[in-house]
């Protein structure tokens, strides 16, 4: 398949864009198909009844999470009962996430590579990252990207993860610019899924304690900026209402529904082939950076730290939700840890420096 110079590179990208086609495909489709789904009607009940602000404070007092309380309503109130038009929004948030990524990569590599990567080329590459993760988490589609408030609530915070380091290591902005905008995303993170808020604390918690300068300090004022949002969404009168609303809360039976959401993941055969699809591409996408950007240099070996706090997250966003609803983890829980894997192998296959040896 990859023969003769060059050649052996070309390809690559004639089967990306073929893989982007058709996550795009996939996507439209489902999105012309959405339906509205549990949550999805008490925003859209209140969006029909209420003003937006009373909306806002009516979801207030339901929900906890604070950004999707007003999200939604605004969402719901534009849109309204018309679900054949709610594609627009679900392709205006795939637009996001490639746009997040795209800021992603550009500072990732200019900050730690020393590689002035192009906006055209960024993009290109988070267009493939996306796809990646879209097969990667093919199984939870519907839950991730077109059950609209659920979508509020982990894909934006995702999304709001690429914006922040993008932003934290951008070598091209002034700090002041940096520290404000670093301190509204957080914030934001703060106001959506709780344990991806605390997952993406604990990343930038590690960053800082391990930067120097800018890149100590930045990461450190995020943790403070969603430590101050979390409290707010602890603090809300839904917090109240939803937990008085659950089960009483176990241990034993956490930790055992948690088991179980990895017993469920492994039982889905029928996904392994998208799963399987995904690190290829993953592993296609290292080989073409590499390819491209000639100055990349080697990569380290992720260290100790590194690998706790993968754990760390795998084990709050399996767990923690798992223990406080007395059930197995939603798929839509674990889009997170979904996305740092592929981070993790995209890094390993970059590491591995494979352009030359296929």
């Amino acid at each position: 398949m990859f023969t003769g110079g060059s050649a052996k590179i070309s390809f690559l990208p004639v089967f990306m864009w073929l893989s982007v086609a058709a996550m795009f495909f996939v996507f439209m489709f489902n999105a012309l198909h959405a339906r509205f789904i549990y949550d999805d009607l008490f925003f859209l009940d209140a969006a029909s009844r209420l003003s937006f602000s009373d909306a806002v404070a009516h979801s207030n007092n339901v929900y906890n999470r604070w950004l999707s309380n007003v999200i939604n309503p605004f969402v719901f109130l534009i849109f309204g009962a018309r679900v054949s038009l709610y594609w627009i929004i679900h392709l205006l948030q795939l637009c996001f996430f490639v746009m997040a990524f795209t800021v992603f990569f550009r500072s990732v590599f200019g900050h730690f590579f020393r590689v002035d990567l192009s906006w055209k080329r960024s993009a290109k590459y988070a267009l493939f990252f996306t796809s990646a993760f879209y097969w990667a988490f093919f199984d939870a589609r519907i839950e991730l990207w077109h059950w609209q408030s659920s979508s509020v609530v982990y894909l934006y915070s995702i999304i709001l993860l690429g914006c922040l380091f993008g932003v934290i290591y951008d070598c091209k902005i002034s700090v002041i610019v940096k520290y404000t905008c670093a301190v509204i995303i957080a914030f934001l993170i703060g106001g959506l899924s709780e344990t991806s808020a605390v997952s993406i604390l604990l990343v930038c918690a590690c960053l800082g304690f391990t930067g120097k300068g800018q890149y100590r300090m930045l990461p450190l004022v995020a943790c403070l900026a969603i430590l101050g949002s979390l409290l707010i969404t602890v603090l809300s009168p839904g917090a109240s209402l939803r937990s008085n609303v659950l089960p009483e809360p176990e241990l034993l039976s956490g930790i055992k529904n948690g088991f179980y959401t990895v017993l469920l993941q492994l039982k889905k055969v029928k996904h392994l082939p998208f799963k399987a699809l995904s690190v290829f591409l993953l592993f296609l996408m290292a080989v073409l950076m590499r390819a491209e950007n000639p100055s990349l240099g080697s990569f380290k070996k992720l260290n100790v730290s590194a690998f706790v706090i993968i754990g760390a997250v795998i084990g709050i966003n399996l767990f923690v939700p798992a223990y406080f609803i007395s059930q197995e983890t939603p798929d839509r829980a674990l889009a997170i840890i979904y996305l740092l894997m592929l981070l993790a192998g995209l890094h390993f296959f970059l590491r591995k420096n494979l352009a030359g040896k296929i």
